[in-house]
């Protein structure tokens, strides 16, 4: 990370960042949840990233992936610990789709993708749908640098995007 100007190495070196690799191949899908537990039940942690869902689907069945994943967010849920779930998605449309058909489970779906308008390629963010909490689903650039990431401004090159400005109230766009 220390190409986008993020060093993590006193996070790891004060024990309040662990990174904790496994191959999908590795085991089957109840050993990579037991695992999991092992290590929540070690490290204590608040927050879980799962980097990406996708690759589970690689050694077994999507259904299978979908129950594993069902089983470890209510855990984590119960925990009260806050997790982050990465999906890769190619050359498609993500729009509440995933490979392992998990976009019910998750509370806040942001989208992250490549797009070339003009022929210059960029990075788009933007929230797709986000349960309880007022948000804008306008896209913006992802700026990778030096600096780090940053938000560039609304993409002006997209139609205009809804907010949802309260559970069940969605405002039109500007």
């Amino acid at each position: 990370m220390r190409s986008v100007g993020l060093d993590l190495d006193r996070w790891v070196k004060k024990d309040l960042l662990h990174f904790q690799a496994m191959r999908p191949t590795s085991t089957g899908l109840e050993g990579h949840l037991a695992a999991i537990h092992k290590l929540i039940a070690r490290l204590r942690p608040s927050i879980v990233v799962i980097d990406p869902i996708t690759n589970l689907i690689s050694s077994t069945g999507t259904y299978d992936v979908k129950s594993m994943l069902v089983r470890l967010v209510d855990f984590l849920k119960v925990e009260q610990i806050t997790s982050m779930f990465t999906n890769l998605t190619f050359a498609g449309d993500p729009q509440e789709r995933t490979a392992a058909a998990v976009s019910s489970l998750m509370d806040t779906w942001i989208v992250l993708r490549d797009s070339k308008p003009n022929g210059r390629p960029r990075r788009e963010l933007y929230v797709l749908k986000s349960r309880g909490m007022a948000h804008s689903r306008e896209a913006r650039e992802l700026i990778v640098s030096k600096k780090g990431l940053e938000l560039g401004l609304v993409l002006r090159d997209h139609p205009p995007a809804s907010r949802v400005e309260a559970p069940g109230v969605v405002a039109a766009p500007k």
